[in-house]
């Protein structure tokens, strides 16, 4: 290789092939960055459309930029977020269709609830008309509360649980004048002096309206009266429990002095039969003293006689021989035995 080959054909070909390589890879660069160019401006397009939300149109400026430039990033990247832009547009459509949808049923169900709510409506108004009338007709005939189920207070709540709208002021109406009716029944027995039987009236009002003013004052005026008067009973038991108590001791007293007293009249009636014994036995022992006393007479009398006969018996003896011999002799005759004369009784 010792000097130049101006013709050498190797080298002609091959600095042929060097600036025919230099040349394709000229205007392949060229073709490159027109392509990068037209994937730019497609981009630019693509990302315009984006932003203002036309997502279609931002869809086909990518495939059109990418046909030019298959790998460009950020039409990849941006086609990656339009078609997530789109699959979320898609998914909110499937679920405002889906909502659409329920709403839709939902009108519809709405629909046929209204309707059965206005056929409902109309029974329970027609029911309720019935009801108030059947608790003005209980009202009337002073079933307040009774008898169970069958009195104004039952029906007109009734009422209340078919209605909330304006029924329900008409039925707390109702319930306000049977609480007023039992304030009047309360007041009267108060007035006549029958103050358990107004409480219970009272009480009977509050269970309607448990809050009713007029009710509950009254209770407390007829409970703070109720109190005096027990109160007042009591002391009057008391005093009377008093009197009782005297009475017992004025009455112990008395039996205890009619006690006496018969114990004194008995002592009197003893006294009296002891002395009427003595009277009987000391008349008795002067009977029997007289009776003595006579025998006495009698035997002295007697024996006074026997005296008297003995002597007038021995004088005779003493007489009898003067007197034989006075006498002419005679027959003797037979002696008998003479016995004196008694007089009264041994």
């Amino acid at each position: 290789m010792g000097g130049k080959v101006p013709n050498h054909e190797g080298l002609l070909r091959l600095r042929e092939a060097v600036v025919r390589g230099i040349a394709e890879a000229k205007a392949r660069q060229d073709r490159e960055e027109e392509q990068r160019l037209h994937a730019e401006l497609f981009f630019a397009q693509a990302r315009g459309r984006f932003q203002q939300g036309a997502l279609e149109a931002s869809l086909t400026q990518i495939e059109q930029g990418l046909a030019v430039m298959a790998g460009h990033p950020g039409l990849l990247a941006l086609r990656d977020q339009v078609k997530a832009r789109l699959a979320e547009q898609a998914q909110q459509q499937a679920e405002a269709q889906r909502r659409q949808e329920e709403e839709a049923q939902r009108q519809a169900e709405e629909a046929k609830r209204q309707q059965a709510r206005q056929a409902e409506q109309g029974r329970r108004e027609q029911e309720i008309t019935a009801l108030l009338e059947q608790a003005e007709a209980q009202f009337k005939a002073k079933r307040l509360t009774e008898p169970p189920g069958n009195n104004a207070e039952a029906t007109y709540r009734q009422v209340l649980k078919l209605d909330a709208g304006n029924a329900q002021a008409q039925a707390q109406a109702g319930l306000e004048r049977i609480a007023q009716e039992y304030l009047q029944q309360a007041r009267q027995r108060r007035s006549a002096g029958a103050l358990q039987e107004s409480l219970k009236l009272i009480e009977q009002g509050l269970a309607v309206l448990p809050k009713q003013a007029e009710l509950l004052r009254l209770r407390e005026e007829i409970s703070a009266q109720r109190a005096a008067e027990q109160q007042k009973l009591k002391q009057q038991r008391l005093d009377q429990q008093q009197q009782d108590r005297q009475r017992k001791e004025e009455k112990q007293q008395r039996e205890q002095q009619r006690k006496e007293q018969q114990q004194l009249e008995q002592q009197r009636q003893e006294e009296k039969q002891r002395r009427e014994q003595q009277r009987k036995l000391d008349q008795q022992q002067r009977l029997e003293q007289q009776h003595l006393e006579q025998q006495r007479k009698e035997q002295q009398r007697l024996e006074q006689q026997r005296q008297e006969e003995k002597q007038r018996l021995e004088k005779q003896r003493k007489l009898e021989p003067q007197r034989q011999e006075n006498l002419p002799q005679k027959q003797p005759q037979p002696e008998t035995n003479t016995k004196p004369r008694v007089f009264g009784t041994f």
